[in-house]
């Protein structure tokens, strides 16, 4: 999104540290993103099993999940071969992804 506005992402990483929403996690997956470094560390096919656990265990307590479904239907169509990158690929991903 920031750079089909024109805007760079390194920037905004810098204005993100120095921001409430400063976060470790968020640098190093932005960093990654932008040295196209996805290897894997935490599969997006991890992140899908521990979703779907999760929507298994929400309903089963009595609970709606609404963001565990949406992530799940976004790696549902990934092939295997995109599963087994690191979940820092799913930005990729997204920015490939029609507009909502």
């Amino acid at each position: 999104m920031l750079r089909a506005h024109g805007l760079a992402v390194d920037s905004f990483l810098d204005a993100l540290d120095g921001s409430g929403l400063a976060s470790p996690l968020y640098r190093r997956l932005g960093q990654r993103y932008l040295d196209g470094d996805h290897a894997p560390r935490f599969s997006l096919a991890n992140l899908e099993k521990d979703l779907r656990w999760e929507c298994e265990h929400a309903l089963a307590s009595g609970l709606q999940p609404r963001l565990a479904p949406a992530l799940c239907r976004l790696l549902g169509p990934l092939d295997e071969e995109a599963k087994r990158r690191d979940y820092s690929a799913l930005i990729a991903h997204l920015a490939g992804a029609p507009a909502c």
